[in-house]
């Protein structure tokens, strides 16, 4: 099975080299597309050549082209051949990683990387707790409740409707909304999510944050999360994790570090200095698959207390074989039952490449949007927020009120793919370098649809 496997890589490789050479932005028709699957009405069988072929010309011509160096998206990677094998061999064999029995090699590939992650974190893999997950949603909304759980005993078993007072989770103006939804699906209602404003680097406001905890103290609610955030959604933007862990001592509430994004580069050497005290805190949300190059489907959640892990989701359930001794089965510590083989595209990657090769990878990118800041500036343009990662929001002094206008402009010409956020009310355009593709000569392209945009 090498030899096919070694085909799918190569026709993957193939297939990346011919997506770079089309539009970022391909010409797609609703019509085309539901017109395709007309034909399929489930009543009768297809060869399966057939469908691949359709399957595929679908994909390659009516998708945004996220491999593409010119994508300027939202967290979406170019991949690399590996993580595509990784996945097919999971489908393949289909490990079901609820318990070690069901999947010792399975198992064992995943404990053994997620090993190797937990240290480039500065965490102990010997007192740590870390899984794999489906994304950032389950990972934050496993922080919550493993939280709630902690800090609440009576909610493990009597849920919300046991706590006397509301609960209250801190989150700044721009943490990403999943964390929302948490509070939501754990009972305690998104009225419990208090957002703090930013400062004007769009970090969370420490001084706003003290004087919300007293506010809410004075009003008897009950105060038992933090959530900073590395690498904000809109900006990239760090909270000052440092300043937030120093008042953190008095308030003694669980931190969360939501790194969906950022947490990849931890594996960079460039961005070291700014990634100060994310060895301290409570738990920690990655996304391997918003950084990585490696296909979609790859959450990661973090937590120094292994115990309220077990606390949190444990059960009994007498018809799963019996631990092993020295093994936790995921299921009875993590939100997941059945799960597919998620930590394999991430053991191959690394396998592969090297964490050497790897950070330097994210380095290029961080290098990238330090390029491309100061194109912006040359150029006449002007920063939004204040980053050392690569996402880059900027706006035009003659263009301020029309923005909207210059980025349909832009993408109209389909060459480049980028969006727009909002600041206070107003739009401001936004770039991400995600993909290890993207160089110079990108940039400058990109650089010139704006120009040409703004005419």
């Amino acid at each position: 099975m090498k030899n096919e496997l070694i085909a799918i890589a190569n026709r993957s490789e193939q297939l990346f080299d011919a997506f770079s050479k089309k539009d970022a932005i391909l010409d797609i028709s609703v019509e085309d597309i539901r017109g395709k699957l007309s034909k399929y009405d489930f009543n009768e069988p297809k060869d399966l050549s057939e469908i691949i072929d359709d399957v595929e010309f679908a994909l390659e011509n009516w998708n945004l082209q996220t491999n593409h160096p010119l994508h300027f998206g939202l967290f979406q990677p170019s991949v690399t051949s590996s993580g595509v094998v990784a996945d097919a061999l999971a489908a393949i064999y289909n490990p079901q990683m609820a318990t070690w029995w069901f999947s010792p090699a399975a198992n064992e590939i995943e404990k053994h990387t997620l090993s190797f992650l937990i240290s480039k974190f500065g965490y102990d893999p010997e007192k740590t707790f870390a899984s794999f997950t489906s994304g950032g949603s389950e990972s934050n909304y496993t922080a919550v409740i493993t939280a709630l759980t902690t800090r609440f005993p009576e909610y493990r078993n009597e849920g919300a409707f046991s706590l006397k007072k509301q609960p209250i989770i801190y989150v700044s103006q721009d943490a990403h909304d999943s964390i929302v939804r948490a509070a939501h699906q754990s009972g305690i209602g998104r009225n419990a999510v208090v957002r703090i404003p930013v400062d004007d680097n769009r970090k969370m406001d420490v001084g706003q944050l003290v004087l919300q905890i007293e506010s809410d103290k004075k009003q008897n609610k009950e105060p038992f999360m933090i959530v900073t955030t590395l690498g904000t959604t809109s900006y990239g933007v760090i909270d000052p994790i440092e300043k937030i862990l120093e008042i953190n001592k008095d308030q003694k509430l669980w931190m969360h570090l939501d790194a969906a994004w950022g947490g990849g580069f931890v594996i960079s050497r460039e961005a070291g200095p700014y990634l100060k005290g994310i060895d301290k805190v409570d738990s920690i949300t990655w996304d391997p698959h918003k950084t990585l190059p490696i296909p979609t489907g790859a959450g990661f959640f973090l937590t120094v207390h292994k115990e309220a892990m077990k606390k949190t989701f444990s059960v009994d359930a007498s018809y799963v074989p019996d631990e092993i001794d020295g093994n936790v089965d995921s299921y009875k510590v993590s939100f997941a039952w059945s799960r597919r083989f998620i930590g394999l595209k991430i053991f191959m990657l690394l396998a592969e490449s090297g964490s050497r090769n790897i950070g330097e990878l994210l380095t290029h990118q961080i290098k990238m949007g330090n390029e491309f800041r100061k194109l912006l500036i040359e150029n006449g343009w002007e920063i939004v927020g204040n980053s050392p990662l690569p996402v880059i929001c900027f706006t035009h002094p003659y263009h301020r009120q029309n923005i909207e206008n210059v980025l349909l402009n832009a993408l109209n010409r389909k060459k480049v793919w980028f969006s727009k956020v909002d600041n206070n009310g107003t739009s401001v355009l936004r770039v991400c370098i995600s993909s290890f593709k993207t160089d110079m000569s990108h940039l400058k392209i990109l650089m010139d649809e704006l120009e040409l945009a703004i005419q």
